[in-house]
Parts: structure tokens; C-alpha cells; sequence
């Protein structure tokens, strides 16, 4: 008796996971919800946040969190 055997792909794109602490989460959560109260404009993610605030940081910005 033969049985096929299908592997199971993942299929998430270009997308990873980040491990960040609980309370940052809720910050995050707090500000995009904040963010999201108008239905006028497009959705704001996390990636779209987390994308402007890296392109907008400065060497000064970088060099006070090391």
C-alpha cells in the first residue's frame, strides 16, 4: 500500500518574526490604535511604523541607544 506524503510549505511570504518584551507590544498597540482612529486614511502597521521610525532615525538617535 503506498500513501503519498505531501510536505507542508510555509507559506508567509517575506515576513519574520521579532521577539520584543510584552510592555513594548502594548506601547505599540497604544500608539497604532491611536494612529488608527480615523477610517479617512490607510492603516498604519506595524511594519509601516516600524519601517519610518529605523529610515528616520539619526546617527545621534543610534548613538544615544548604544
Amino acid at each position: 500500500m503506498k500513501t503519498k506524503v505531501e510536505k507542508q510549505s510555509n507559506n508567509n511570504g517575506n515576513f519574520k518574526s521579532v521577539r520584543i518584551k510584552v510592555d513594548t507590544k502594548n506601547i505599540v498597540d497604544k500608539k497604532l490604535a491611536m494612529i488608527n482612529r480615523s477610517d479617512e486614511f490607510g492603516k498604519i502597521n506595524y511594519d509601516k511604523l516600524i519601517q519610518f521610525l529605523v529610515e528616520s532615525m539619526t546617527t545621534e538617535q543610534v548613538d544615544s541607544l548604544q
